[in-house]
């Protein structure tokens, strides 16, 4: 048995597929570690979030295990009163969240770990579709259960994923993969100076510091 934070869930259910090809995707992956720690992680290919559910979860059994429920299941859940549902495993092999029963999807979910970010580097800017950082925004904040909750992108160069992560939240983030790059960028304008200023009789010549302002997808 295992208790979850429906606003968890719900942060992890806005990154889920829906009607993909690849059935694994169309649903939030639960994940209870070796070490005890419980992963909420949901993707649709595009975007992908994934947070460590709150210490106050209450386990029952061993890790490590996993499960894939449907997004359908978690839409369910999540709806009515009360800020937790009970996921638990019945004999006939099927299990329950809260009210709602139903079979794990079968197959195996990305190796979304292959994905974390260590460090922030500045490179090269990448092109997001900004829709999905919005989603992220909103994961965030349904996972904080703070809908003012301030969110920052770390972007780690061209045809790199960004990672989302939330203000004072160490328990969840979003990558969001960057789309493959078309046409040539431009480069942003210099501002012409507002009064053009003589030139002096001796020049004095100094180096300028230069700013280099300049997807991987899986199944």
């Amino acid at each position: 048995m295992l208790s979850l934070k429906k606003n968890e869930l719900a942060a992890a259910l806005v990154c889920a597929a829906k009607g993909d090809i690849r059935r694994c995707l169309n649903g939030v992956l639960v994940e209870h570690c070796q070490n005890g720690d419980v992963h909420i992680v949901a993707t649709d290919g595009h975007r992908l979030f994934c947070g460590k559910s709150s210490p106050s979860a209450k386990i029952t059994g061993q890790g490590p295990w996993r499960l894939i429920i449907p997004r359908d299941a978690v839409a369910q859940a999540v709806k009515g009163s009360g800020d937790r549902v009970i996921l638990e495993a019945l004999p006939n092999g099927l299990y329950t969240l809260g009210n709602r029963v139903f079979g794990a999807i079968d197959g195996e979910f990305p190796d979304w770990r292959r994905l974390v970010m260590k460090d922030n580097l500045p490179e090269e800017p990448a092109s997001f579709n900004w829709e999905y950082i919005a989603d992220a925004q909103k994961s965030l904040r349904l996972w904080t259960d703070d809908k003012s909750r301030t969110v920052f992108v770390e972007q780690h160069g061209n045809a790199q994923p960004a990672r989302i992560t939330a203000e004072a939240c160490d328990s969840a983030w979003v990558i969001v993969m960057s789309l493959l790059a078309i046409g040539e960028k431009a480069s942003p304008f210099s501002p012409a100076e507002f009064e053009i200023v003589k030139e002096q009789e001796t020049e004095e010549s100094y180096d300028r510091p230069e700013c280099d302002f300049s997807s991987p997808h899986y199944a």
